[in-house]
């Protein structure tokens, strides 16, 4: 049996996923898809804290149409495909940090 080797996985690419706002057609200008991207971590925080009306106007309606957010029980919860782009952008924030702190050495 082989070992995959994490490290050498390839890692997720935020740029792409900022570029795919254009799958949902007319739906979601670009400037609305960045904002829907960037604002993901902040939304799902202020959900977490129950703290929905701190979310601008649209953005859960928005969610949960991309198939990111899914009402369950009277509650917004991520769905897999919430919590993969999750994972990217925190993936993404991460390696950021590793840079600038590199770069600062």
């Amino acid at each position: 049996m082989s070992r995959i080797d994490t490290a050498k996985a390839p890692q997720p690419d935020v740029a792409a996923l900022l570029h795919a706002g254009s799958m949902h057609g007319s739906r979601f200008t670009s400037t609305r898809w960045e904002s829907l991207v960037s604002a993901l971590p902040t939304t799902v925080h202020q959900l977490w804290r129950r703290r929905a009306g701190e979310v601008p106007e649209g953005f859960l309606d928005d969610y949960v149409t991309l198939q990111w957010l899914v009402w369950n029980g009277g509650t917004l919860e991520l769905t897999e495909t919430g919590r993969n782009v999750l994972h990217l952008l925190e993936s993404a924030e991460g390696e950021n940090a590793d840079t600038a702190s590199a770069q600062a050495s």
